[in-house]
């Protein structure tokens, strides 16, 4: 196995592992309720922190997919990605809203708290796909894909700090 391939396994693994250790963390923690005068305790920034911390293992894999020097990101696929990948959101949105409003999703959430994590992954796995082949794809005649995917990241964390920011009860 290539050393590129050795590493996306551990960046998996590396985020597997922050997962099981946040949901052992908030698991393990009893929150109090804030008094009248004392604001709430969650903050969108831990929430920020934990989202970018997810966001920069997908930016590695990314990366080490791109060291390899195989032709992945050169394939005509990726002109069609970022409609492709927006459709693909948008059918995922409307497939978590009807579950979350009709289904059964809450249940599962509630029993299977690890979906949660997963849900939340593959959404900012998306986002970063959308992002990234934007960029790729303006960018497709140049040899180096390493540019592409580093902007991807800046803009990505650029895109989730300014909604934390607006939105800071998110």
């Amino acid at each position: 196995m290539a050393k590129w391939s050795t590493f996306q396994i551990l960046v998996i693994a590396n985020v597997i592992l922050f997962m099981f250790m946040l949901e052992r963390m908030v698991s393990s923690r009893t929150i109090q309720p804030p008094t009248a005068g004392e604001p709430a305790v969650n903050s969108s920034f831990s929430t920020l922190i934990v989202y970018i911390i997810i966001l920069i293992g997908v930016y590695l894999l990314f990366l080490f997919e791109a060291k390899k020097n195989r032709d992945i990101f050169r394939h005509k696929a990726w002109l069609k990605m970022p409609q492709v990948s927006f459709v693909i959101a948008i059918a995922s949105t409307v497939l978590f809203l009807v579950m979350a409003t009709i289904g059964p999703l809450f249940a599962w959430v509630e029993q299977f708290r690890f979906l949660l994590y997963l849900l939340g992954s593959v959404f900012l796995f998306m986002t970063y796909l959308f992002i990234f082949s934007l960029i790729h794809k303006s960018r497709f005649d140049e040899k180096r894909v390493e540019g592409a995917v580093h902007w991807s990241l800046i803009w990505t964390t650029v895109l989730f700090a300014g909604t934390f920011y607006l939105f800071p009860s998110l």
